[in-house]
Protein backbone atom coordinates (compact mmCIF):
# COMPACT_ATOMS: atom_id res chain seq x y z
CA UNK A 1 0.00 0.00 0.00
CA UNK A 2 3.14 2.50 1.26
CA UNK A 3 4.79 1.54 -2.65
CA UNK A 4 1.44 2.22 -4.29
CA UNK A 5 1.70 6.11 -2.81
CA UNK A 6 5.18 6.58 -2.69
CA UNK A 7 5.45 5.74 -6.26
CA UNK A 8 3.63 8.49 -8.25
CA UNK A 9 5.16 11.11 -5.57
CA UNK A 10 8.70 9.25 -6.38
CA UNK A 11 7.75 9.98 -9.76
CA UNK A 12 6.51 13.61 -9.43
CA UNK A 13 9.59 14.64 -7.64
CA UNK A 14 11.81 13.16 -10.02
CA UNK A 15 10.39 14.95 -12.88
CA UNK A 16 10.81 18.01 -10.96
CA UNK A 17 14.36 17.26 -10.61
CA UNK A 18 15.13 16.63 -14.30
CA UNK A 19 12.90 19.76 -14.92
CA UNK A 20 15.10 21.76 -13.18
CA UNK A 21 18.38 19.95 -14.28
CA UNK A 22 17.31 21.06 -18.01
CA UNK A 23 16.63 24.33 -17.03
CA UNK A 24 19.70 24.71 -15.55
CA UNK A 25 21.59 23.48 -18.70
CA UNK A 26 19.45 25.46 -21.27
CA UNK A 27 20.64 29.20 -19.12
CA UNK A 28 24.11 27.72 -18.75
CA UNK A 29 24.53 27.38 -22.35
CA UNK A 30 22.69 30.49 -23.01
CA UNK A 31 25.74 32.38 -20.89
CA UNK A 32 28.06 30.05 -22.56
CA UNK A 33 26.97 31.60 -25.87
CA UNK A 34 26.40 35.34 -25.27
CA UNK A 35 30.35 34.84 -23.64
CA UNK A 36 31.48 33.64 -27.11
CA UNK A 37 28.98 36.22 -28.95
CA UNK A 38 30.78 39.25 -26.90
CA UNK A 39 33.96 37.36 -27.61
CA UNK A 40 33.84 37.63 -31.10
CA UNK A 41 32.45 41.07 -31.01
CA UNK A 42 35.94 42.13 -28.95
CA UNK A 43 37.84 40.37 -31.20
CA UNK A 44 35.99 42.09 -34.14
CA UNK A 45 36.97 45.57 -32.24
CA UNK A 46 40.71 44.79 -31.78
CA UNK A 47 41.75 43.79 -35.29
CA UNK A 48 39.43 47.14 -36.33
CA UNK A 49 36.66 45.28 -38.34
CA UNK A 50 33.91 47.22 -36.24
CA UNK A 51 34.51 50.86 -35.13
CA UNK A 52 34.78 51.14 -31.17
CA UNK A 53 32.81 54.36 -31.50
CA UNK A 54 29.95 52.52 -32.95
CA UNK A 55 30.09 49.91 -30.84
CA UNK A 56 30.21 51.74 -27.61
CA UNK A 57 27.13 53.63 -29.05
CA UNK A 58 25.10 50.58 -29.46
CA UNK A 59 25.85 49.14 -26.25
CA UNK A 60 24.47 52.88 -24.34
CA UNK A 61 21.48 52.52 -26.69
CA UNK A 62 19.04 51.70 -23.65
CA UNK A 63 20.96 54.10 -21.34
CA UNK A 64 18.31 57.03 -19.55
CA UNK A 65 21.37 58.73 -17.71
CA UNK A 66 22.09 61.25 -20.04
CA UNK A 67 18.75 62.17 -20.96
CA UNK A 68 18.49 62.56 -16.89
CA UNK A 69 21.09 65.43 -17.24
CA UNK A 70 19.82 66.67 -20.13
CA UNK A 71 15.94 67.12 -18.79
CA UNK A 72 16.82 67.40 -15.21
CA UNK A 73 19.71 68.52 -14.08
CA UNK A 74 20.41 71.41 -17.19
CA UNK A 75 17.45 73.43 -16.85
CA UNK A 76 18.13 73.78 -13.24
CA UNK A 77 21.84 75.48 -13.73
CA UNK A 78 20.27 78.19 -15.72
CA UNK A 79 17.49 78.84 -13.69
CA UNK A 80 20.02 79.29 -10.54
CA UNK A 81 22.19 81.51 -12.40
CA UNK A 82 19.16 83.84 -12.92
CA UNK A 83 18.32 84.17 -9.20
CA UNK A 84 19.39 87.24 -7.56
CA UNK A 85 20.79 85.93 -4.31
CA UNK A 86 23.33 83.46 -6.72
CA UNK A 87 24.29 87.08 -8.34
CA UNK A 88 24.69 88.60 -4.47
CA UNK A 89 26.96 85.77 -3.89
CA UNK A 90 28.75 86.12 -6.82
CA UNK A 91 29.49 89.96 -6.09
CA UNK A 92 30.29 89.03 -2.77
CA UNK A 93 33.08 86.02 -3.53
CA UNK A 94 34.85 88.32 -6.12
CA UNK A 95 34.89 91.44 -3.54
CA UNK A 96 36.25 88.79 -1.27
CA UNK A 97 38.72 87.26 -3.87
CA UNK A 98 39.99 90.53 -4.90
CA UNK A 99 40.83 91.79 -1.24
CA UNK A 100 43.29 89.27 -0.84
Amino acid sequence: MLKMLLGPVANIAGNWVDGKVEETKAKAAVKVEKAKADAEVQKRVATGEIDWEANMADATKDSWKDEFALVVLHPQKKEHSFLPWVIVLLKILALLSSGD
